[in-house]
């Protein structure tokens, strides 16, 4: 999140139609409207891998010689190590409006770059 815009980056096995882009950004609005709330740990590494496993990496590996990680939990949704600012529940971003995508083929890569809705 840079201000009020926003990218991700996931797995995805296909290019989304823009009925299926229409679906995740109402999905992601709908998580926000829940305003889950959004737990940070800290954690040695060791920790970390054996209570999440790996798919809390996701796309980006951390180096091997970070040995404390801040993990991001929403509860039923998403785990990810992330050393960004967060906030404190997911109805503190309001809403967002997927404004453009990018499907990269060869990587399976989904690019989302969206804004914050004020």
């Amino acid at each position: 999140m840079n201000g009020t815009h926003g990218r991700l980056s996931v797995k995805y096995d296909k290019k989304p139609s823009q009925e299926e882009m229409k679906i995740i950004e109402e999905l992601a609005n709908e998580k926000i409207r829940e305003n889950i709330p959004i737990k940070i740990l800290t954690l040695p590494r060791d920790e970390t891998e054996n209570v999440f496993g790996n798919e809390m990496y996701d796309l980006f590996p951390i180096p091997d010689n970070v040995e404390t990680l801040k993990i991001v939990v929403i509860e039923g949704w998403n785990v990810n190590a992330c050393n960004k600012e967060h906030t404190n529940t997911t109805g503190e971003v309001r809403k967002i409006k997927i404004r453009k995508w990018r499907f990269r083929k060869a990587k399976e890569l989904l690019e989302i770059s969206f804004d914050v809705e004020q």
